[in-house]
This record gives structure tokens, sequence and C-alpha cells, in this order.
């Protein structure tokens, strides 16, 4: 009995659409200049609009044998006749309308080259009295020319190497390509290389420049234009928000949460990441292919109509690239650099005494409290024995009295 088709489907034109997605998990490290994941999660859906109770034979250019296959955890659907399994060839009766005939999963892709490549190139200068970040982003994609990627988009992360220069958000970011529109994103510091479409075996390239502040004119515009009631985005991103940030984590407010925290992960040797994300149509990462597929119906005996569908995608950060240090390059004079460096060290220093006196601060109140609660139990009514011993208070008296007579 087939319980996930009932009988009596009729449709005046039978078709069916057989659609195969693959999606990536991919990271290349730049710093060992090696794959260290790449995965595919691949999925077969389907739509279903055939007559009667048809018979389908999907024939593919790869053995869903376990034992000398390709896949790693297929997963059929219960419509898949498990018995018929052969070589290559997939027999079932579909289901009416929508359902996934199967999904799999691929991890020996050593033999596989990345869709995509990027390399960036991270430079700090001086020019005009003007700190400077200018970052490049060389790109080659190597799959077929026939082919074509969309909707790609490249999440470069916004990395300052230096502890006292920021990004001045008050100046706009200009940019410079061939090759789609690159925006700012405040919302996790990067910068988005968009790109409508890319052909295969090609190249690219991209040049990102933004002015840097050091934290001394920061503070020092902030002040001035808080006396003048004025507010620009510096002031906006560098201390109000940070501020609410920061009380939405710790409870506190703090302007100088921003500027800490960067200190903190500069010392610290993170991986830093850029993402990519895109579509394959007509293509499958791991080279699958249909080689046929038969329908038959015995009684109704009529025409159909397949499609299939490829495409491969990734979405997020499931490609991703491991930035190497030598990917940053510091064209800073020795004396601009010692300059800076100075500024740090008296910004440090003078976080460093305000916190002394604010712990003096707090100490002293804490001292303070401590006094008054003992004032207040000194002036508290003494609870005592006293009262139910009347006779030795009385004895107390009495001698105090005789003593005095005895003067």
């Amino acid at each position: 009995k087939i319980s996930w088709r009932p009988k009596g489907i009729f449709y005046n034109k039978n078709e069916i659409f057989v659609n195969f997605t693959e999606n990536l998990k991919f990271k290349f490290n730049h710093k060992i200049h090696k794959v260290v994941i790449n995965q595919i999660l691949g999925e077969i859906n389907c739509k279903s609009y055939l007559s009667g109770m048809p018979n389908l034979k999907l024939g593919l250019n790869e053995t869903v044998d376990a034992t000398n296959s390709i896949f790693n955890n297929i997963q059929y659907h219960q419509c898949v006749d498990l018995n018929n399994l052969s070589d290559n060839t997939i027999q079932f009766i579909p289901p009416d309308g929508e359902f996934k005939l199967l999904n799999y999963q691929i991890l020996n892709t050593n033999v596989l080259q990345p869709l995509i490549l990027v390399k960036p190139l991270y430079r700090l200068f001086k020019r005009n009295d003007t700190y400077k970040l200018r970052i490049k982003l060389e790109l080659v994609t190597t799959f077929k020319r026939k082919f074509s990627m969309t909707d790609i988009k490249i999440r470069i992360p916004l990395i300052v190497k230096h502890p006292s220069l920021f990004i001045n958000f008050n100046n706009s970011l200009r940019f410079k390509t061939k090759l789609g529109i690159v925006i700012h994103s405040l919302e996790d510091e990067s910068i988005i290389w968009k790109i409508e479409k890319l052909q295969g075996s090609m190249k690219g390239e991209m040049l990102a420049e933004f002015d840097l502040i050091t934290e001394k004119q920061l503070y020092t515009t902030h002040m001035d234009n808080f006396t003048r009631g004025k507010q620009q985005k510096n002031d906006l991103f560098y201390f109000e928000l940070s501020s609410e940030l920061s009380k939405l984590s710790s409870g506190k407010s703090s302007t100088e949460n921003y500027f800490t925290e960067k200190k903190k992960l500069f010392n610290k040797d993170n991986d830093n990441i850029l993402t990519v994300e895109f579509e394959l149509k007509n293509m499958l990462y791991s080279g699958l292919k249909v080689d046929f597929l038969r329908i038959t119906e015995e009684q109704l005996k009529f025409q159909s109509f397949p499609w299939i569908l490829y495409s491969v995608s990734s979405t997020g950060d499931d490609y991703s690239f491991v930035l190497a240090d030598d990917e940053f390059m510091s064209n800073i004079s020795e004396e601009d650099d010692n300059l800076l460096k100075e500024q740090v060290y008296r910004a440090e220093r003078g976080e460093e005494e305000e916190r002394e006196v604010e712990e003096e601060v707090e100490d002293g109140n804490n001292e303070n409290d401590k006094n008054e609660e003992e004032l207040q139990e000194s002036n508290q009514p003494v609870q005592s024995d006293i009262g139910d011993n009347n006779d030795n208070v009385r004895d107390h008296i009495g001698k105090f009295k005789f003593h005095n007579g005895a003067k």
C-alpha cells in the first residue's frame, strides 16, 4: 500500500521539477595557505504534477552504492524503493506536489577547487597630515566560463592594526572598482563589496579607503561638539552607541568602553574572518548530474515534461577566509608611530589614575557608610537583661550612696 500518494490524481499537463541544490561549508586559512574545511550539503527537492500512479527512474552520473560512493549520510524519502537501488539509479513513486527526494553530505572534496578565491591587503599610511586605511581586495573565479555566479556579497572586516587609530566616520568611504559597488556596514564594522554577476575564470579588484582619527582627536572633537550642541557620526558611533551597548551588556554606562575593548582585542591573537555569499546556477560543486529520468504510467500512458535544475550557494559565514598577519602593512614612519604610542601611553595612564581616584572615592564612601551605621547603632535604646535584674541594680545604687555618705 502506498500511503504517501492517493489514487485518482489527474493533470492536463504532466510535469515534474527536480531541483538539485548544494550548500558549501568552506574555510581557507591564509595563515597556513590551506583549505581547512570543504564540505557539501546537498538536497534533491521535487515538485510533482503527474497523473495516476507514475513510476520514475532517476539515473545519476555517480553511484549511490554506500560502499563505493562520493556521498556520505544519504537520507531518502519513504517513496524511494530501497530494494531496487542500483549503482546509479533511484526508483520511486512520487508524492503529489512538493517533497524532498533525498539529502546528502560529501566530505571528501580534496580534488575540488574552491569556486572563488579572495586575497585582501590592508595598508596604513599618512598623507597630507591625515592617517588613512586602504584595503585592496583581489578575487578570482575558478569554475568554467560558461557559468555565472550571481548575488555576490564579500564582507570585509574593518581592521585598523594600531591601538590609537580609529575609522573617521565623519568622512565618507571612498572606493574604486569596475565590478559592483562597495557599501559601509556600521552594524558589524565592515564593508560589503556587492557584485551582481561574475563569469567563470574571471579576475577582479577593488580599492577602498578610509580616513583615520586618533583617540585624542576623537575626544577633543567630541567635547567641542558637546559644548556647541552639535553631533557628528563619530559622536554617535564611538560615544552614544557604544555607551548604550555598554549599558545593555553590563548595566553601566561607559563612553570609554569602545576604546578599552579595542585595546583588549588588539592585544589578543584573534582570527579575522572575511566571508563570501553567492549563488551559482546550472551546475553543482560536486559535479553531480542527471543522466536520465524515465517516467512511466501503465494505464494512462501520458506525455510528461521533466525539468532538471541545478544550483550551488553559500550564505552567512559558511564560505570564509581567515586573514594572515602578512596581509596587514603599515607605512607610518617611526617618528609618527612613536608619537601615537606616546598618546596611547598617556591615555592609559590617565585612565589608570582616574580609576585610582574612583577607587579612593568609593573606599571613602564605604568608610562613611560604615561610620554612619556604627553611629546609628550607638543611638539605639539598649535592650539587655538589666530591667530583669532589679535587685542587682538596687544593690549597686545602694553601695554607691553608702560610699558617698561615708565620705
